[in-house]
């Protein structure tokens, strides 16, 4: 249980952090983060990422612009691991 509060922890930062690194400092709005059981969805402005915690080892960023996310596949993750 430590491991999957410890998981949740890790999603928070890393969609804390990008939502920083894509925030223009001229134009900065500020981010609502959405908490989903698998991990989270961020939105700033039209900027969108998604952070999925496909395992206890892997997560999953997914940006993309005008409020859309891109086709939900990975060269990165193994077939039968993604959701």
């Amino acid at each position: 249980m430590q491991d999957h509060h410890a998981l949740k922890q890790g999603i928070a930062a890393v969609a804390l952090a990008l939502s920083v690194l894509a925030a223009a400092p001229a134009q900065a709005q500020p981010a609502s983060i959405a908490a989903q059981a698998d991990g989270m969805d961020v939105r700033q402005g039209s900027l969108r990422i998604r952070v999925l915690a496909l395992t206890d080892d892997i997560l999953r960023v997914t940006m993309g612009a005008a409020g859309t996310l891109p086709e939900d596949a990975s060269w990165a993750v193994p077939a039968g691991t993604a959701q």
